[in-house]
C-alpha cells in the first residue's frame, strides 16, 4: 500500500486512480532542484554511546547496514566491512535483511523488514521513505547507514552526533556533480548520520506538498472552461492530505523515478518543507563528515585532511583511496 495511505471508501479509491492518471501530465509536483580525523574516542567512551541516556532514557547511536537477498561479499565489500569493524566495532550494529534470509553478519543484531523493500533501488527508497523503517530505530536518537560502498576512516561517530544536525552525508559537490547536474548540498544516503525523530517527523507531518488554491489558480490559468470544470475534483483533493501531503508525495516521486536513487535527494531537498526544523550540514561539514563524488577535489577543500568516511570509494577514483585501505583486519564472513 503506497505510503501515508490507508484503505479508505471507494470514492477515495476512485479519487486515487482519477489523480495518478492526471499526474501524468501535471506540472505542479516540486520538482528536486537539480541544476541548479578526529581524535580516536576511548573504548569507555565508545560503550557509553551503546549504554542509555540518563536525560533520555535512549542510547545515542547504532550504525545500520544494509544487505540484500544474496549473502556472500565481494572482496570490495568485505573492505568496507573491516573498516566498520576496525573503526566502530565497539557500537551497536544491526544488518537490516529481507524476512526471508537466513543469514546474516557475526557480530550484528538483525531487523527484518518485507522482501518487497529489496532487491532494486526503488525497493530501497522506500524502506529508506517509510516510517516502519525509522520506527524500527526509536531506541537510538541517531543511526548512522553503512553501505558496503562506504568506508570509514577513523571514530568520529560521537563527536557528529553532538553537533545536533538531523542529517548528514557525503556533499554533491566538484565536477561530477556539475556533470550529473546536482546542486551542491548535503548529501547521499549511502554513508549518513540521521536523527531518527527529526525524520519522523517529517514523514509524520500535516504541511501539504503545496497551496490547494494556489494549485488551482495554476493549473487553472492553463485550461479553458470546461477543462476546468472537467478538473474540478483535483482541487477539492488537493483540500485533503492523503493527496497533498508527505505520503502522496513521497508516492508520486517513486512512481516518476523508479531506477533512480531518489531517497537521499528527498531527504536534501525536501525534508524542510514538511518539517522546517529539519536541520541538514552545511557543504562545509559535509565535506568533513564524508566524501563521494570527485574525492580529489574535497581532498583540497578540506585543505588536505580526510574526512571521517566515504561513499562509493571503489567507483569514484578508486585509486585515490587505495593508499587509505586497511589491509590487515580479519575478514568477517556471513553467518546466521
Amino acid at each position: 500500500m503506497p505510503l501515508g495511505l490507508d484503505r479508505g471508501p471507494a470514492w477515495a479509491t476512485l479519487l486515487a486512480v482519477y489523480l495518478r492518471a492526471a499526474d501524468r501530465s501535471s506540472t505542479s509536483l516540486p520538482v528536486f532542484p537539480l541544476i541548479h580525523g578526529g581524535e580516536l574516542k576511548s573504548q569507555a567512551q565508545r560503550l557509553a554511546a551503546s549504554s542509555e541516556s540518563v536525560s533520555t532514557g535512549r542510547k545515542t547511536v547504532a550504525v545500520v547496514v544494509p544487505l540484500s537477498f544474496h549473502t556472500g561479499l565481494t572482496a570490495d565489500e568485505q573492505t568496507s566491512l573491516n573498516h566498520l569493524h576496525r573503526y566502530l566495532g565497539d557500537y551497536d550494529k544491526f544488518v537490516v535483511i529481507p524476512k526471508t534470509r537466513s543469514a546474516g553478519l557475526p557480530g550484528f543484531g538483525v531487523k527484518r523488514f518485507s522482501d518487497r523493500y529489496f532487491g532494486t533501488v526503488e525497493r530501497h527508497n522506500r524502506l529508506m521513505l517509510s516510517r516502519r523503517f525509522y520506527r524500527t530505530f526509536q531506541d537510538y536518537e541517531y543511526i548512522l547507514i553503512y553501505h558496503l560502498d562506504a568506508l570509514v576512516l577513523s571514530d568520529q561517530l560521537l563527536e557528529w552526533c553532538s553537533r545536533d544536525l538531523d542529517y548528514i552525508g557525503p556533499p554533491w559537490v566538484g565536477k561530477d556533480a556539475v556533470r550529473w547536474k546536482l546542486q551542491p548540498s548535503v548529501g547521499n544516503g549511502g554513508f549518513s548520520l540521521r536523527r531518527i525523530d527529526a525524520f519522523l517527523a517529517v514523514l509524520d507531518s500535516k504541511v501539504r506538498t503545496i497551496d490547494p488554491e494556489h494549485y488551482w489558480s495554476r493549473l487553472a490559468e492553463t485550461k479553458s472552461r470546461w477543462a476546468r470544470w472537467a478538473h474540478l475534483p483535483r482541487k477539492w483533493a488537493k483540500g485533503l492530505r492523503v493527496f497533498n501531503g508527505v505520503g502522496y508525495d513521497i508516492q508520486r516521486r517513486l512512481r516518476r523515478s523508479p531506477g533512480e536513487m531518489i531517497e537521499d535527494l528527498f531527504w536534501s531537498f525536501e525534508a524542510e518543507h514538511y518539517s522546517p526544523a529539519f536541520r541538514k550540514a552545511s557543504v562545509e561539514d559535509g565535506l568533513r563528515f564524508a566524501f563521494e563524488l570527485s574525492p580529489r577535489e574535497c581532498f583540497e577543500m578540506t585543505s588536505f585532511q580526510l574526512p571521517f568516511g566515504c561513499h562509493a570509494w571503489p567507483r569514484h577514483d578508486r585509486a585515490f583511496w587505495e593508499p587509505y585501505l586497511l589491509a590487515d583486519t580479519p575478514n568477517l564472513t556471513t553467518g546466521s
